[in-house]
């Protein structure tokens, strides 16, 4: 008897990024522990522990990755702001000062 193949649904999940993922990770872990020794083997929770902590490591370092660059971008945004002031004002010095003046 053949048997004939039903189609499966795929829920569909939610796109975590950041802090979202890191707790949805720690969620997880802490069910993990609930159910090491029950549903799951020790060596399963272990591997799927170190899993998930894996995950959260990477998704801290992506997480400071990008702080440290919007940080560089709002200095880089400040200086241009700084350096078209300090032009404009250069402007403003009177002819016989033209030796200032930027070109």
């Amino acid at each position: 008897m053949v048997m004939e193949m039903q189609p499966v649904e795929i829920p569909e999940f939610p796109k975590l990024r950041g802090e979202e993922a890191i707790e949805a990770l720690r969620e997880f872990l802490r069910e993990l522990e609930e159910q090491r020794g029950k549903e799951l083997t020790d060596k399963q929770t272990a591997a799927l522990t170190k899993f998930s902590l894996g995950l959260i490591s990477s998704i801290e370092a992506e997480n400071r990755a990008s702080r440290i660059m919007n940080k560089l971008r709002e200095q880089a945004r400040e200086e241009t702001h700084f350096i078209t002031r300090l032009k404009k004002q250069l402007q403003n010095i009177p002819e016989h000062a033209s030796f200032l003046r930027l070109k």
